[in-house]
């Protein structure tokens, strides 16, 4: 009797701590960062457009396959602005468009001894988008409410949790619908991060 109350009680044991080490390899966090972004036209070195500076932030999951963690799955939603400006009077007044949109990267990344590399691809929703000159403001109409991208980055990570990561992200859609799948302008976008996921690395 006491030797099978000692099984039990070593087999509810192992599942408690198997439980926290496959806990462990869930964290979570959150980043910001600034977005530096313009617009691009396949086939054509200038459009015609200039860049604008805005802002991201978000959350971050992240899975790491061992306790090295140096292959991982990370999945971020991220509330990003970006857009250019552009001239609307032969004066060279600028106005800008700015486009808010809920991001949805999912990403494979590989964590090299603090060095990480990462890439995947990208949803992205259109929440609001706003056209500034004078007098001119505009709302989603005509725009292509979801877009497909990709992402590619590189960074560094401490075992405190923090992370700095620069990264590009593009669209493979243009944000306005019709002329054809690949034709038009798409957002293309510099950023620069910093995160911090909870939990230290082992």
């Amino acid at each position: 009797m006491l030797l099978h109350e000692n099984s039990i009680s070593t087999g509810f044991s192992g599942l408690f701590w198997g439980h926290c080490a496959t806990a462990q390899q869930f964290r979570f966090g959150a980043k910001a960062g600034v977005n530096y972004s313009d617009s691009r036209v396949r086939g054509l070195t200038n459009d015609g457009t200039k860049p604008i500076v805005s802002y991201h932030c978000g959350a971050v999951g992240r899975y790491s396959f061992g306790a090295d963690e140096f292959w991982n799955i990370q999945a971020e939603l991220l509330y990003s602005r970006k857009g250019n400006q552009y001239e609307y009077t032969r004066q060279g007044n600028l106005g800008q468009n700015r486009f808010s949109y809920l991001e949805l990267p999912l990403l494979a990344k590989i964590n090299a001894r603090g060095f990480t590399f990462e890439a995947g691809p990208q949803l992205g929703y259109l929440v609001a988008r706003k056209t500034t000159t004078d007098v001119i403001t505009r709302d989603r109409a005509g725009l292509r409410r979801l877009l497909l991208g990709y992402v590619a980055g590189v960074g560094y990570e401490l075992t405190s949790g923090y992370r700095l990561s620069i990264r590009y992200n593009g669209d493979v859609l243009p944000i306005v619908p019709g002329g054809g799948l690949f034709q038009g302008p798409t957002l293309s976008v510099f950023q620069a991060q910093l995160g911090y996921l909870f939990g230290k690395a082992k």
